[in-house]
């Protein structure tokens, strides 16, 4: 179930060559408060894993609206979900969700140790939200690297 029917369109392509049918798709809305119609579908379709390209408070409604049914396909969801906030609104009900991620989990992972250390002195009780945009700052090896100047100044148009 996507929000995003781009990104949508590309799960549907990757399922094949990784051994997987697509054999339910639902469009939704993120205002919208219940997906019990949609679990009971992708059930009835023969749903072994439920795909969700959508917020973390989405997600979260639709594993407990599957939750109500008895159904207990595997939930997977983009990398917002490694947000702190993700594991305390969902509690026991976001257990075994797999996170699909362009970087390890950031609020666990040894390899982001430093980036949380950066975190934590520069936005000291700051939320540890989505990573991505944030991670471009840092290299394969991990090490975090200095930001480009907001406004270019002449030191910095200046050739070597």
């Amino acid at each position: 179930m996507a929000v995003c029917p781009l990104l949508a369109d590309g799960v549907k392509k990757a399922a094949r060559p990784a051994g997987f049918v697509v054999v339910y798709e639902g469009q939704m809305s993120l205002a919208q408060p219940d997906f019990t119609a949609e679990m009971i579908s992708a059930r009835n379709a023969g749903a072994d894993v439920v795909i969700s390209i959508s917020d973390n408070a989405t997600v979260i409604r639709m594993i407990r609206a599957a939750n109500r049914q008895g159904y207990k396909p595997v939930f997977s969801t983009q990398q917002s979900a490694n947000e702190d906030s993700f594991p305390q609104a969902g509690g026991s009900d976001i257990e075994g969700v797999v996170v699909a991620a362009v970087v390890p989990d950031y609020a666990n992972s040894p390899k982001l140790a430093d980036y949380r250390a950066a975190l934590a002195r520069y936005v000291p009780g700051g939320r540890r939200a989505t990573i991505s945009a944030s991670m471009l700052g840092a290299t394969p090896q991990n090490r975090l690297v200095r930001a480009k100047p907001a406004r270019p100044s002449a030191k910095t148009l200046r050739r070597p």
